[in-house]
Parts: structure tokens; sequence; C-alpha cells
């Protein structure tokens, strides 16, 4: 259907309310194309300054194809829109997959840390996960199953004094708040990593 809506438009002219139906969405597109070129490099350096320079292709990009057709869909020239639509949404796609994933995904993915986790467990370890972390993804990159949760500072630290060598994945700011002071039990920070949104250590108690 919506080639055939493309093929009317090109090759014939259309009634206007017809041709309403493309130009309106094409005129709000470049508009919106355009402000997120603008804003994209200015959220960025904002958020995650040391990303900007990855973000200025793709701020030109949306920037430029956006003023592009808006000049296009001014002389009505569609051919030229339907490639200019086609070649933004190619360019884009490899650009995200070379370039803006594999930046994402050393701070979005669980893969690293889980790497770090396979490469210590010998047989009898045990694994744990504490307070908002979920153990879905580690049982996938991982494959141990069950990972136990722990829910409550009195649990974890019973889980860490068990006599073979534990491990546990916890929010950085629970490690600070939860050991170091007397009494408590004596662990071994093994990893860290930025995830998402918040810092991820992985301890263990040998």
């Amino acid at each position: 259907m919506v080639g055939k809506l493309w093929s009317d438009l090109i090759r014939r002219p259309l009634d206007r309310f017809r041709r309403e139906w493309i130009s309106f969405p094409l005129y709000g597109f470049s508009v919106l194309g355009f402000v997120a070129g603008v804003t994209v490099p200015w959220v960025i350096s904002r958020k995650f300054p040391g990303y900007l320079f990855y973000s200025l292709p793709l701020a030109f990009l949306l920037a430029g194809c956006s003023i592009t057709l808006l000049f296009l869909c001014r002389y009505k020239n569609y051919r030229a829109v339907l490639f200019l639509l086609i070649g933004v949404m190619t360019a884009g796609y490899f650009y995200a997959f070379r370039v803006i994933f594999p930046l994402a995904n050393s701070r979005m993915s669980d893969r690293f840390i889980s790497e770090e986790i396979t490469s210590r467990l010998q047989s009898g370890d045990q694994l744990a996960v504490f307070r908002g972390i979920e153990a879905d993804p580690y049982n996938y990159y991982t494959g141990i199953a069950p990972i136990l949760v722990l829910g409550t500072q009195d649990s974890l630290h019973q889980f860490l004094r068990s006599q073979g060598r534990v491990f546990c994945l916890l929010p950085f700011r629970d490690f600070s708040e939860l050991f170091g002071r007397e009494g408590e039990p004596k662990v071994q920070l093994i990893a860290r990593r930025r995830m998402r949104n918040d810092d991820v250590v992985l301890i263990s108690n040998r």
C-alpha cells in the first residue's frame, strides 16, 4: 500500500487532498529532523561529554537532510524525496550499528561484567545479586542458574560468611554504605563497571 501510494505520487499527479497525505507528514518530518539534529549534540554534551564527537555526524545528517527534504517537498520533487529518505535511513542504520551501538554496549550491556564473573567462578562457588540488580541478564550471560537474590543487609552478610567462596553483584552505593565498618564481613572488590545509570560492583568473600 505504501509502495502504491509513492508510485502514484511520483508517476502521476494526485488530487490535492491525497497529495497532502504525504506532503504534510514530510514537512513535519523535516522540522522534527532539524530540531533533533540541533539538539542531539547539546544533549550529549550535557549527559555524555566524552561522546560529543560521535554525535556530530548524526547531527549533520539529520539537519542537512531535513533542510534538503524541505526544499524537495517545496518543489514537489517526490522521486528525489523518496531516495533521500531511503538514503537517510540506510546511513543512519549503518552509523548506529558500526559506531553508536558499540559505544553504548560498553555502558549498557551486562555481558562484560558477566565475563569477569565466569573467568573467576570455579566449581562449588556461588553467585548472588543484591538490591535492585536483576538476576535475569546474568543467568543468560553466565549460564548460572539459579542466582541467589538477596534483599536485606542481614541476608547479604550471612551469604558472605559462607564457608565456600561466594560472589555478589551489588550497586556501588550499597557497597560503600555496607562495608568497611567494624564487625562487618571483609570482602574483596573484584570489578566495578558503569551500567546504564548505576555503578555495579562484583565482590567476593575471599
